[in-house]
């Protein structure tokens, strides 16, 4: 998606049983990835990437959440 500057953006990566995972931006899905092997060692963790270019970019990460449901 284009990003724009002073807008914030809301990504949600959810796992589903069939242990693909779904990316959100803004509660819209917007794409679906290839299968995990297993769903055991899933651990959270957030890095980020700087393109070339002489504009500034800043990122606030405001929270990490990993959860299961269990039932």
């Amino acid at each position: 998606i284009p990003v724009q500057a002073g807008v914030d953006y809301h990504l949600r990566i959810e796992l589903g049983a069939d242990l693909k995972p779904l990316f959100y931006i803004n509660g819209a899905l917007v794409a679906t990835g290839a299968a995990l092997t297993s769903g055991d060692t899933l651990k959270v963790f957030a890095g980020g990437e700087l393109t070339t270019g002489t504009n500034q970019r800043d990122a606030d990460i405001r929270y990490l959440y990993l959860g299961q449901k269990i039932g």
